[in-house]
């Protein structure tokens, strides 16, 4: 097995749960609208997972 595939694999689900936990927080108990928080989630969740495909595609 790869390692860096399986860190990836293990990573993009995990991150995006974290996220959707960040954004339902933000919609639910901080009083956003998920249009306002949209654009966040797009960040918090995009850039990690962007590095992290990177990084699997530059060590695979």
């Amino acid at each position: 097995g790869d390692p860096t595939g399986f860190a990836v694999k293990l990573f993009l689900p995990l991150w995006l749960i974290a996220a959707l936990v960040n954004l339902w927080v933000g919609v639910n108990r901080a009083g956003y609208t998920l249009l306002q928080e949209m654009p966040f989630f797009s960040l918090v969740f995009g850039l990690p997972a962007a590095f992290a495909l990177l990084l699997f595609l530059r060590f695979r």
